[in-house]
């Protein structure tokens, strides 16, 4: 998963920059700052591999009074 992860924050990334003034018009300049600080940081992270990704699921748990799992 770790190589297909690195290639997404890759595209968040650019993704990010190339919208970097409807961003601070959103959220303001000061999050902006903080939200590309958090893409450079999670890029480097998970191309050196010093972030390890790992998914999980959580779920309510089920009741016998339900007939879905919702």
């Amino acid at each position: 998963m770790r190589e297909h992860y690195v290639r997404t924050v890759d595209v968040w990334y650019e993704t990010f920059e190339k919208n970097w003034a409807q961003v601070v018009d959103l959220v303001g300049e000061e999050v902006a700052r903080v939200w590309h600080q958090m893409t450079v940081n999670v890029t480097l992270g998970v191309t050196f591999t010093v972030i390890c990704v790992s998914r999980s699921l959580s779920a309510r748990p089920w009741s016998a009074a339900s007939t879905t799992r919702g």
